[in-house]
């Protein structure tokens, strides 16, 4: 389960970073942005498909609140 959140934490990294590069580009008249939430089914612990959607989804309210309320 831990090498599946660090995978996964290096995917969103290199994710948001190429976003950054994009909007770093400054040929676009708008700026790129993306809220993502995850969840991760473990057969150890099996959650619905609604249990793992609804998961996913407060994650991603989550990183957008973060990412809204930046100094």
């Amino acid at each position: 389960h831990e090498a599946h959140e660090a995978g996964l934490e290096s995917m969103l990294d290199r994710f948001r970073h190429n976003i950054i590069a994009r909007n770093a580009e400054g040929d676009l008249t708008f700026k790129v942005s993306a809220s993502v939430g995850h969840s991760i089914f473990s057969p150890e612990e099996p959650k619905t498909l609604d249990e793992l959607v609804r998961e996913a989804d407060v994650a991603m309210y989550e990183d957008k609140r973060k990412r809204h309320h930046r100094p």
